[in-house]
C-alpha cells in the first residue's frame, strides 16, 4: 500500500487477521503489541531527526 501510494519506506504496524475470531484477550494482546510497535517507530524517527 505505501508502495503504491508513493512512500515505499513508510513504517506501518500490521495486525494478524482473522481479528473476528479472537478472543479480547487474543486482541488485547495484539493492540499491545501494535501499539509498542509503533511507539518504536516513533521512537526511531524521532533519534534519526536529531542532530
Amino acid at each position: 500500500m505505501s508502495r503504491a501510494l508513493g512512500a515505499e519506506n513508510y513504517p506501518f504496524v500490521a495486525v494478524s487477521h482473522p481479528i473476528s475470531s479472537a478472543t479480547k484477550d487474543e486482541l488485547k494482546i495484539q493492540a499491545g503489541n501494535a501499539l509498542q510497535e509503533g511507539i518504536n517507530f516513533l521512537l526511531k524517527s524521532e533519534r534519526s531527526t536529531e542532530t
